[in-house]
C-alpha cells in the first residue's frame, strides 16, 4: 500500500498507592477528579491535586480552568490527557502543575506516597 501514513497517539495517565501519609497522620486529596476538576481558590483549597496547564497540541480541555482546575491523583490508572491528530513529527509538551495546601492543625510531619506516570503510544 502507498501512500499511507501512521502516527503515534500519547495517552497519559496517572495514578497513586495511597493519599499523602505518615504513620498513622493522612493529608486528603482535593476534591476535584480527572473527569470534574474542582477550581483552586488560594487559601481555601485544601488538600494535594494536579491540573493541565497548557500543551503545543491537542487543547487542554475546558474542564482545567487554563491550570486553575485541580483533580486528585486516582488510585487506579486513569487517563488524564489524549493527543489527537498526527503531529507531523514534533514533539508535545505538556505543562503541569502539582499543588498542595493543608490546614495549620495538620500535623507536621514527613508526608509521602508514590505518584505513577504512564505514557503510552498507539498507532
Amino acid at each position: 500500500v502507498t501512500g499511507v501514513q501512521t502516527c503515534a497517539l500519547p495517552i497519559l495517565s496517572v495514578s497513586q498507592d495511597h493519599n499523602l501519609q505518615s504513620g498513622a497522620y493522612t493529608i486528603a486529596p482535593v476534591s476535584g477528579s480527572i473527569v470534574s476538576p474542582t477550581t483552586w481558590v488560594e487559601g481555601t483549597t485544601k488538600g494535594l491535586g494536579f491540573t493541565l496547564v497548557s500543551t503545543n497540541a491537542t487543547a487542554i480541555p475546558a474542564a482545567w480552568s487554563s491550570g486553575n482546575a485541580y483533580a486528585a491523583f486516582p488510585v487506579s490508572s486513569t487517563t488524564f490527557y489524549t493527543r489527537t491528530g498526527y503531529s507531523g513529527g514534533n514533539t508535545d509538551t505538556l505543562t503541569m502543575r502539582v499543588k498542595l495546601d493543608v490546614a495549620s492543625s495538620q500535623q507536621a510531619a514527613s508526608y509521602s506516597n508514590t505518584v505513577t506516570w504512564v505514557g503510552t503510544t498507539t498507532p
